[in-house]
């Protein structure tokens, strides 16, 4: 993300640096070959819901939120019918 901000006549450019989720998931048994690719989002999706809550903007942190919920349902449908996900903030995914 680059942020422009013109100031003086002239216009000054922000790179966002982005903060990399570096982590290898242990073995986690003998279950189907889709766990570590599940788990790995389910890690991505916890990561940065705890991130969220760094957000100062109330507006900007209740919109990533809604993402972060959306995205949780789509996981925990693709996981199937006897899975269950919660966010930390208690947004259920919705497939009980």
């Amino acid at each position: 993300m680059v942020i422009h901000i013109p100031l003086g006549g002239v216009e000054h450019k922000y790179l966002v640096p982005i903060y990399e989720f570096t982590f290898k998931l242990p073995h986690v048994g003998p279950g189907p070959v889709n766990y570590p690719p599940f788990l790995a989002d389910a890690t991505l999706l916890a990561s940065l819901e705890d991130a969220t809550n760094k957000i100062s903007d109330g507006g900007v942190r209740e919109a990533v939120r809604a993402g972060i919920v959306a995205a949780v349902q789509a996981l925990e449908k693709r996981a199937g019918v006897r899975v269950s996900m919660e966010t930390a903030g208690g947004a259920a995914g919705g497939a009980r």
